[in-house]
């Protein structure tokens, strides 16, 4: 099963493991380092925001793909 990395940081010891992951999330009071590596950055440092709009994102992701198919 192919799987995702997602690595959440806020200090100057998080870059290299941001930039290993897939996905690289800074959080908006963070060093700018973090937030120069990364890929996304929470303004407002709210995880269940992330957590919402990735169900929200799936959720579009498969709606469309059924329009497709049918």
């Amino acid at each position: 099963m192919d799987r995702n990395v997602v690595v959440t940081g806020d200090g100057i010891n998080d870059v290299k493991a941001i930039l290993a992951a897939d996905v690289g999330m800074a959080m908006g009071s963070g060093c700018s380092a973090v937030k120069e590596t990364s890929d996304i950055i929470l303004v407002n440092d709210d995880f269940e925001a992330t957590i919402r709009a990735i169900m929200w994102g799936r959720n579009i992701y498969n709606n469309i793909a059924r329009f497709l198919q049918f």
